[in-house]
């Protein structure tokens, strides 16, 4: 092998290793910025929450209600809880996903906490009797 062979060899070395260095400054700026926005969008449903609770004054009537709920004021409170229930548990999978080192899987919005309307209409019925 000649001197020139060692060069050649040694610069692609050295393209592969500044390659590698760029590849992993990349992928660690998009994590920061996928950590961030996934953080926001925690707060956001947080704070969607906390203007429903502060702006709408049949929510906190409803949680404030002692005794029997009417359809209504029950449906309400369903959906607030279910909002909040979400939230909470958008916020733990992703704690534990970035705990455990594993990619969060894709899910509606509203499959976390959801009761069914049938399976609640049943309970009713039963609680009822």
């Amino acid at each position: 092998m000649n001197w020139d062979a060692v060069g050649a060899v040694g610069e692609i070395l050295g393209s592969v290793a500044v390659l590698l260095i760029y590849l992993a400054t990349q992928m660690k700026q998009t994590n920061s910025v996928s950590r961030f926005n996934t953080t926001r969008e925690i707060m956001g449903q947080f704070d969607d929450l906390n203007r429903l609770y502060g702006t709408d004054s049949t929510i906190r009537q409803v949680l404030a209600k002692k005794g029997e709920l009417s359809a209504d004021e029950s449906e309400q409170l369903y959906t607030f809880t279910l909002m909040y229930c979400n939230a909470w548990a958008t916020t733990l999978e992703i704690s534990w996903a970035v705990t455990h080192a594993r990619a969060v899987p894709l899910r509606t919005p509203s499959s976390t906490c959801v009761a069914p309307r049938k399976v609640r209409a049943k309970t009713q019925d039963m609680s009822v009797g």
